[in-house]
């Protein structure tokens, strides 16, 4: 899936305090593919089978 979307990299980060929350940062080469990729039917079930449970929430963020 990274590598349709076009993916120029990722981060991710755990709360020392709760390892259950989880921050990813992903890179992409433009608005348009981010909202290719998070658009894509198949993220829910890559997201499953990485072991994602429970409640998340997606976040769009533009560097300037």
């Amino acid at each position: 899936m990274r590598d349709k979307a076009r993916v120029t990299g990722a981060e991710a980060f755990v709360d020392p305090k709760d390892g259950n929350a989880v921050t990813i940062t992903i890179r992409f080469p433009s608005l348009e593919a981010a909202q290719g990729f998070f658009g894509d039917p198949g993220l829910k079930d890559a997201m499953m089978k990485s072991g994602v449970e429970g409640a998340h929430s997606i976040t769009v963020v533009v560097a300037k």
